[in-house]
Formats: structure tokens, sequence, C-alpha cells
């Protein structure tokens, strides 16, 4: 019991009915919402949330939010946002991604405020989701989807307690014994006060129970009360004396434990708070219509969306229409019109016509709660400003128009990727560049991945790697198209980053190069490659001896190079003519590619010259041993034409030892000294170069 006045209370009646019309009017807001407690637990979604994400409410109660959440999106929110948020209590406008139950991914803008304890200490948040997937609609819905009306108050517990003059309890019933934890024998003859009242509000309880004691009437006060577990609770007591024979012998108290009354009130007050904040964060504003007293009531973000003072001009019908546009003026009120007869929900985006010129985008909706005879008692509305998203989406609209017109006309092949590989658009040359249609490429998202050529699919799989990080690479490779040619493609691809900086995939533009590729292999084959033949020619040889020179130093190795002349060729090609010694010369460079390993090189140095180097040899007899096998092959009848041939050949054979400084150049001459050595010795057959034949040509 307490000595000094309370501040009055809402009887339960009243309060009860406060939460039911409090929740009548939030169920009506469309808007997406959900609430979560300290643990980020999901404990209320508004049935617009489970529309738009296609849930059940089962499904989502007790997860944790960020279950909902994209990985990236999470990631930033427990970077960036979250510590923020619990330190300043609220967050406004932040870009998430959200999951729906089919797999899609929404955009939505975020608001959130923090509901707090006396303690500081975090006990929920509400938050409001705004959808702007659709850009078209641009659509910017809140809903307020916490019930700040549950266990709004249980039915009073009357406690009955009797005390003495001196404040000794004499009696109490059983809901005071429930009420306190102490049983009737604990407590009896001892000081109430003493046991039950905290220690701070002592002399305050106790002056006031003298009072009653020694004064007539009775009085009405709260105080808090100690349980025997240690828990205070707040009690609202009406006290009377108790008389005998004239005489003041103590009291009866009657108390109600109003401490879940007193809590909710204060939570009441918090969520109005929260209610109006959330209202300001998402530029939303509601309004309620008596329709039997004709009273109208706008929230404050009524006001500050018409641009209206609300204390010099209130809130009315007439200054509502004094705002609207006039060329908006006969759509809205059909629309108002047309809901009242049908009796059904309208929902409209206007224009507004502020006094200074401005024009505001807002949305609005509004419904009608009826009696049980179908008679509209009260409408309830939400007025909303767009104005933001119109002019983004009128903006995003245009840039569309450009962007397809220069992408559908271009004659490369270009596509829009997800984040999910997923294509968002791509350009009809798809069509001519690979033979698949556009519908094809959208509805496989994996059909541009298959295309490419086995061989080269490892270096596209480190390319999609490499972008993730970088915010451009290129790369050519080949794709086989659905006709089964195989053609080069040139492939440069971007990162798309968003405005807020979030990565939405990436641009990617495919032009075939299949004709320059062709040139490039061409002018290759053309500098490195005999045109007859196809062996490599005297340029792509010197490249290979100088490799293997550098090796055979690197790791003291010897290597050979030897001097091939064909005996009499010339007298074949003028009797039988070119035609004929052509095809001499092919098959007998056939047959030299036959006689060599793969890593030696067989190359013609022009006319019927031929030469070979030899990398890696063990012993200079090696050599000799693949020049015995060479004339071994030329000896071999081979039919061309008409004419049986047997062919023979002159073989020059220059050896760099393994510690020998010979250069290219010098391998090569010594090389052509042996050769002639072996033609002076009577053709058909080698010679091995020694130093003493460079004397007698007087190197």
């Amino acid at each position: 019991m307490n000595g000094h006045d309370t501040p009055p209370s809402l009887p339960a009646n009243d309060i009860a009915a406060l939460h039911t019309s409090y929740r009548e009017f939030i169920d009506k807001i469309p808007a997406m919402m959900h609430s979560i407690n300290a643990s980020g637990e999901l404990i209320a979604v508004s049935q617009k949330w489970l529309d738009v994400l296609g849930y059940s409410r089962h499904e989502v109660i007790g997860r944790k939010s960020s279950e909902f959440l994209t990985a990236e999106s999470c990631r930033y929110a427990v970077e960036k946002i979250l510590p923020e948020f619990f330190r300043t209590g609220k967050c406004t406008d932040i870009p998430y991604q959200f999951v729906a139950k089919d797999g899609r991914i929404l955009d939505v803008l975020l608001s959130a405020n923090c509901e707090r304890n006396e303690h500081g200490e975090v006990l929920r948040s509400i938050s409001v989701m705004q959808d702007v997937s659709d850009l078209q609609k641009a659509k910017k819905q809140i809903e307020v989807s916490k019930d700040y009306a549950e266990n709004l108050l249980r039915t009073a517990n009357v406690m009955v307690v009797e005390l003495d003059t001196y404040g000794h309890l004499r009696r109490m019933n059983p809901m005071a014994e429930q009420v306190t934890g102490y049983t009737l024998q604990e407590v009896i003859d001892c000081n109430w006060f003493e046991i039950l009242v905290p220690k701070d509000r002592y002399p305050q309880v106790w002056k006031e129970f003298e009072r009653l004691v020694h004064s007539k009437g009775c009085s009405e006060f709260e105080n808090p009360i100690l349980t025997k577990l240690g828990t205070e609770r707040q009690i609202s007591w009406r006290n009377s004396q108790l008389m005998e024979d004239g005489k003041v012998i103590g009291s009866l108290s009657l108390g109600i434990d109003v401490t879940e009354q007193r809590k909710l009130e204060r939570r009441l007050k918090l969520s109005e708070w929260a209610l109006k904040q959330a209202q300001s964060v998402a530029h939303i504003g509601s309004w309620i219509l008596d329709h039997e007293t004709k009273d109208l009531i706008w929230s404050d973000e009524v006001f500050q969306i018409l641009e209206i003072d609300r204390d010099q001009v209130g809130a009315s019908k007439d200054a509502f229409l004094a705002r609207l546009h006039p060329d908006d003026h006969d759509e809205v009120k059909k629309a108002y019109r047309q809901s009242l007869i049908y009796n059904r929900p309208y929902e409209i985006r206007h224009r507004l016509l502020l006094p200074d010129g401005t024009v505001k985008y807002v949305h609005q909706r509004s419904e009608a709660i009826t009696d049980s005879s179908g008679l509209r008692t009260r409408s309830l509305g939400t007025i909303q400003d767009v104005t933001l998203n119109v002019l983004q989406e009128l903006a995003y609209q245009e840039s569309e128009e450009r962007f397809r017109t220069v992408a559908d006309y271009t004659y490369d092949w270009e596509y829009w990727e997800g984040n999910d590989r997923e294509v968002l658009y791509i350009s009809p040359s798809c069509l001519r560049v690979t033979g698949y249609s556009q519908a094809e490429f959208i509805s496989d998202r994996s059909l541009a991945d298959r295309i490419i050529h086995p061989e080269d699919r490892p270096l596209f799989q480190k390319h999609l790697e490499s972008i993730r990080t970088q915010e451009g690479s290129q790369l050519s490779f080949r794709i086989i198209r659905k006709d089964g040619e195989v053609r080069w493609v040139a492939h440069g691809c971007r990162a798309v980053i968003s405005s807020n900086g979030n990565r939405r995939g990436r641009r990617v533009s495919n032009r075939d190069i299949t004709d320059l590729k062709n040139a490039e292999e061409l002018a290759n084959k053309l500098a490195h490659f005999d045109t007859l033949t196809g062996l490599p020619n005297r340029r792509m040889l010197h490249d290979r001896l100088q490799r293997s020179l550098s090796q055979a130093k690197r790791h003291q190795r010897s290597l050979a190079v030897m001097f091939i002349d064909l005996d009499r060729f010339k007298q074949i090609n003028d009797t039988l003519g070119h035609d004929v010694g052509d095809e001499l010369l092919i098959e007998v460079g056939r047959r030299l590619s036959s006689c060599v390993r793969q890593c030696d090189t067989v190359s013609r140095a022009g006319g019927d010259e031929f030469i070979i180097v030899l990398p890696e040899i063990a012993l200079p007899q090696d050599a000799c041993v693949v020049a015995e096998k060479i004339l071994a092959a030329l000896h071999q009848p081979m039919r061309l034409g008409h004419h049986d041939f047997q062919a023979s050949a002159s073989i020059g054979i220059a050896v760099r030892s393994a510690n020998d400084e010979d250069t290219a150049t010098e391998l090569m001459k010594n090389a052509d000294i042996a050769m002639y050595q072996a033609k002076q010795r009577g053709r058909d057959g080698y010679c091995l170069f020694k130093t003493s034949m460079a004397d007698k040509v007087g190197m």
C-alpha cells in the first residue's frame, strides 16, 4: 500500500476495446511487416508478408529472420546494419534481398524500430518492408504486424487482507496467498509492511496506513509488494476502517493485482510511439472516419504528406480535396464512390498539387468496417508518399527503353546474367551466333555453359570465378552451334553494380571471331610451316634449335643437327616434271618424320634439303643410328603417279657434346660441311662432322 497519489489508469474494458480497435486498424494496413524478439526469431508476421513471400504462418513463426535473407544480405545485415541498429534503436530504408518460398528473390527496403524495456534491454523490434522488386507498380507498402494487445489484461484477482492498528496480519484469503506466495500460517501476527513492502517505500506506505486508522472514511492507492520469491507486484488497494464499539481496531483492504495492466499500459504507450515513428520512416499516414459521428482522425504523417497545419486547418475532407490534383479529382471520386456502392476496398495512386506548385504522387487504400447488419460504421485508410518510387519508375522505364533499343539491334550476342546465373536479358542476335533462340536461353540457364567446347570449359570456369572479385574480364573460346558447327567467340563481361554497391550479376558481349581466328591460324601456318610438305620451315627450325641448345646447356646434354640432301633430285624434276618432284618431296617428308622421335624436329629448308634436330642424345652414334634408319626408309620403293622410285640421300651430322659451346649457326654450318663430304664419298650415305673437315674448306 502506497501513501502517494498514482496516475489514473484505464479500466480493463476500455483497454481491451482500445486494443481491439487498434488491432483492426493494424490488420487493414496493406504492408509487409514482421516482428522479431531479442533472439532474432520471428514472433509475428503480417498476412501481406506471408502472401508476398508465399509462406504459411506456421512455417515462419519461431524461425530466425536471417533464414529468409540471401547470403549476401545476411552478411550485410550482420556486418553493417545490426550494430548501428542496436545502438540507435532504428534503421531506415535498408536494402535487403528476401527469398520467397518458390525461390524468387525479392528486393525490399526495410525500416525498423527497436522496443526496449525500462532497463534499456531489447525486447523486440518491428520491421516494415517495402517490396521494390516490381518497379512498374512501385508499391511501397507497410504493415504493422506486432500485436501490442496480446495478453492485455487478466481478470483482476481480489486480495482480502485484514490488519490490526499496528499493521499485524489477522486474516487473508486464498487469493492473497496466491499473489504473495505466503500461507496465512507463515505470516499471521507478523507486520505486513515489514514483510511485503519494499524498504524504500515503507515510510510512505506506513504513513498512509496511520492516516487511515486515525481518520474516518476509506482510501484508495497503489503500491508495490514483494512476493515470497522476491518478485515485485503492483497492487491497487481499496481500504476501509474496521470498527468495534465505535473504536478503530484495524483495517480491511481489498487488493487487485494490476501489475500486468500497468505493464500493458506502458507497452501501449511505447507501441503508439513506435507506430508513429514507423509511419514517419515509411512516409505512410493513416486515417479513421466514424460514419456515425463524422469524426475524422488523421495521423501525424497524413498532415506531413499533405503539408497541412494540424492546428490551423485540422483534418477534414475539404482540406484533402484542396490538395488533390485537379486532373485526378474525378478518378479519385469515382474510385471512392464505387467502394461505397459495392462495399469493397479501394486502392488508387494519384497526384497532389501543393500551394507552391509541387506535385506529389501518393498511394491510397481504404476499407470499411461494418456492423452485424452490414451497416458501414467506420472507414480505415492509409496514404503513402510514393513520389520517389514513381520518379524512379519513370526513369527506369526510359532507361530500359534506351537499353533495349541499343541491345536488340546490336550485331553481337549480348546478355545480362543475374547472380544465380539466370538470364535477365538476351539480344536476338544469339540466334545468328549460336543457332539457339532467346526463349531457349531464358528457359534453360545452363545452355550458355553447355555450348562451350569441352576443351575450353575449364578456362571458362576459371573466368567465372575471377569475375566474382573483378569488375571485368575478357577471353576467347569455342562454342558448338545448334547445327554442330564450331565457332570462335570473343567473350567480354563486366559486373553489374547497383547504386547501393550490391552486385546484380554481369553483362556479357560475345562476338563471332571465327573468320579472324582462321586468318590468324593460316598466317601462323604460312609463317612457320612449309606449304608443300606441311613440315616446319627454316624459321621454326631456328626457334626450336635455339630452345634445344638452351636446354642442352642448362642440363649438360648432347644435341645433333642433320643436313639431308636428296640425291639426283634435279634430274627427276627435269625429266618427270615438278609435279612428280613435289610428290617425292612430300613422301620423303613423311618417311623422315616416321624415323624420329616426337621430341625431334624434321624441317624442310628449301628445294630438296631437309634438316633434322635431335635433342637429348646420349652419344654421337645415336645420330648415326637415326641416319641409317632414314637411308633404309628412303630405299623402300615408292610409287609416284605412274613411276616407281627408290630414293637415296646424302646426310651430314654435326653433334654438340655436353660441354661444347657451339652456337646454332656453327652447328648448321658443320652439318652442311658433313653433308657435302657424304656426297663426295659417293652419295647414299652419311658423314659425321669432324674438325678437320672445316680446316679443309678453310673455315
